[in-house]
């Protein structure tokens, strides 16, 4: 009015329930990718090949022992640490990533950590962004500390060899036979019905040599060869 005082006044008002669903929604997405990505011990890295500039997650950072600010990621930063047996190959890989080769940038290498220990990672990746002429401009990915599955990998290793040593080297004997063949006629048998197999070999005497002639030799020792004067193993494996 001419006296200045409110006389009226409009509002609007619009209903954002769906907004702040979808709001909360990606909220919890985005909690539980976090906790996806804590307990998988993965990092996540953006490399801008422009700039030579990468960007590394502060889970990322922390994995090799660092604490997020004292490590500046970059292509020379990642060669100094990267365990020199494995860098061929990274960038090999990296190499058949950018030719169209492999749909995926995918690595394993060992990067040295802030107390100069070694740990295994696994490196996933793509180019997200190409200039006009088909130049890659940004590549990002992860990489998770895989370095218990190798661990566990190079015991299983060396459990075999060990295995393979006493193996060969025993006075004794020894032969590897494959059964998996007369398990599956028993299993085919007992989805038949049958159940008392004594029963079952003594009306068809001829199950027994079936079942032997099924058996695989797979290997053998050296002592196997001398005591049935075999010149090698093929001799022998059936």
């Amino acid at each position: 009015s001419t006296s200045g005082s409110i006389e009226y006044f409009i509002t609007l008002i619009q209903d954002i329930s769906d907004l702040k669903k979808v709001e909360n929604a990606l909220k919890v997405s985005e909690e539980h990718l976090k906790l996806a990505i804590l307990a998988s011990k993965t990092g996540i890295w953006d490399w801008n090949l422009a700039s030579g500039d990468i960007y590394v997650s502060d889970q990322g950072v922390e994995m090799l022992g660092y604490t997020p600010g004292d490590f500046v990621f970059s292509l020379s930063a990642w060669r100094t640490i990267t365990h020199p047996d494995d860098y061929a190959l990274v960038v090999q890989a990296f190499r058949d990533h950018l030719s169209g080769s492999k749909p995926f940038f995918k690595a394993e290498q060992r990067l040295m950590t802030v107390d100069g220990t070694w740990k295994w990672f696994s490196l996933q990746g793509k180019v997200l962004e190409w200039d006009e002429r088909h130049q890659p401009l940004r590549m990002s990915g992860v990489h998770t500390d895989i370095t218990e599955r190798k661990q566990m990998e190079n015991a299983l290793r060396e459990n075999e060899n060990r295995f393979r040593t006493i193996f060969e080297d025993s006075p004794i004997s020894l032969w590897v036979e494959d059964f998996s063949a007369v398990k599956a006629t028993v299993e085919a048998l007992k989805a038949q019905g049958v159940k008392d197999f004594s029963a079952y070999m003594a009306a068809h005497p001829e199950f027994l040599l079936d079942c032997v002639k099924k058996i695989v030799i797979r290997d053998v020792n050296q002592s196997t060869l001398k005591l049935y004067g075999a010149e090698n193993k093929e001799q022998l494996l059936l």
